[in-house]
């Protein structure tokens, strides 16, 4: 995690929870705090916005730990209380894995210098909640990754008597307090929405709708902060479900709600049997070596698929896919690199978003220290402005 901690360490770090709780071990709390303030001060630049702007990017959506609005949590443990949030990057534990895990809050006039960064460029942006305590689902971005993730089942360990799911709506309200503010006070004018939780529940099997409460308790915060009449919009991020769930989830609102709201899916054809790429013969539907016209065809039809209104959307006046990517296969080291497939992979989606009228974002910009990753994740390398990838050292090398 350059530029304090450059690598290579002795073995990979598995989340950014477990990172900074080793830093913090290792180091002292003095550097863990040093090194994720330096990292996020150089990983995005204005140079960024400038490259996003000239290649026609509308919408910017920033993901964030529940760490950015962690005084949220006062009330709970003195612990979320102790360093000053509009400045600070502040070391703090999780709620429940407090012994185990650590993460860096985010000082919000940087937050703020980065949303205004994009409204410079003439771009939007949206706030995306990633990761929240004690882990909200199974996956490596869920901040508490290899722990097995506890948010919808268990309470803190500061409060017993308070669930991980108040919790995360704590943070929820300060998050939409936090833009309401902005607005107030004159500060912004480009945040287009709030997703109030990244892919809930993903890989798990939980009792009853604990996801969709979840989210009907968050749109009923935003709908009470008279953000929707800024142009703000909530996001409902939705995995696992068929069409007749996601019609019936988003239908279940009431028509004032339903005014705000944006159905979001993730698309990833990566995980798709049926359209996925790889170099391996006979894994997936099409080899990375194929010509054209045998992959062609295949891609355009899983784009059109992915963006289709009655496949992996229901008909929601509002749409969107705030992930995809060219990734062609969820084994990096066997997806395709080859630059014709990845064309094809950005072009047909891309193309297929429009016609389906579905806002679509590209996951991720950047990558440049995963280089089995990087051609089929980072736009940026794809359009051709990221530096080569130094392996000795895991740094890029200057431009």
């Amino acid at each position: 995690m350059p530029p304090n901690i450059p690598g290579p360490l002795d073995a990979p770090w598995k989340s950014e929870g477990s990172l900074t709780k080793w830093i913090e071990n290792t180091q002292g709390t003095a550097s863990a705090s040093e090194a994720l303030q330096a990292h996020r001060e150089t990983f995005i630049i204005e140079q960024d916005f400038e490259h996003m702007q000239n290649f026609g990017i509308k919408t910017v959506r920033i993901p964030l730990t529940w760490a950015a609005f962690a005084d949220a949590l006062a009330d709970l443990d003195p612990v979320y209380a102790n360093y000053y949030p509009n400045t600070a990057t502040a070391i703090v534990p999780d709620p429940y894995y407090n012994q185990d895990i650590s993460m860096a809050t985010v000082p919000r006039t940087w937050l703020k210098e980065q949303i205004q960064l994009a409204d410079k460029h003439g771009m939007k942006v949206l706030l995306d909640l990633h990761a929240f305590p004690g882990g909200s689902s199974v996956g490596t971005y869920s901040g508490i990754w290899p722990l097995p993730p506890v948010f919808w089942k268990e309470n803190s360990k500061y409060n017993t008597t308070v669930a991980l799911t108040d919790v995360g709506l704590m943070i929820v309200q300060k998050l939409i307090d936090w833009v309401k503010e902005l607005y107030d006070n004159g500060e912004v004018t480009s945040i287009t929405g709030i997703c109030a939780m990244n892919e809930p529940g993903l890989n798990m099997q939980l009792p009853g709708n604990q996801p969709y409460d979840f989210l009907g308790a968050a749109a009923d915060k935003f709908g009470d902060s008279g953000l929707a009449d800024r142009g703000v919009k909530l996001y409902m991020n939705l995995i696992g479900l068929s069409s007749d769930q996601i019609s019936t989830f988003m239908y279940g609102f009431p028509s004032t709600q339903q005014d705000f709201l944006v159905l979001d899916i993730h698309y990833y054809m990566a995980w798709s049997d049926g359209c996925c790429g790889a170099s391996e013969p006979g894994t997936c539907s099409y080899q990375c070596s194929a010509a054209p016209s045998d992959f062609d065809s295949k891609i355009n039809g899983c784009a059109v698929g992915g963006a289709d209104v009655t496949n992996t959307f229901v008909d929601f006046p509002r749409r969107a896919t705030t992930e995809f990517s060219m990734g062609t296969y969820h084994n990096a080291i066997q997806a395709c690199q080859e630059s014709d497939v990845l064309d094809a992979m950005l072009q047909y989606q891309t193309d297929a978003f429009v016609d389906s009228d579905v806002e679509a974002f590209f996951w991720t910009w950047r990558m440049p220290y995963g280089p089995n990753f990087e051609a089929g994740w980072s736009l940026k390398a794809h359009l051709g402005l990221e530096a080569p990838f130094d392996s000795t050292t895991c740094v890029a090398s200057s431009v």
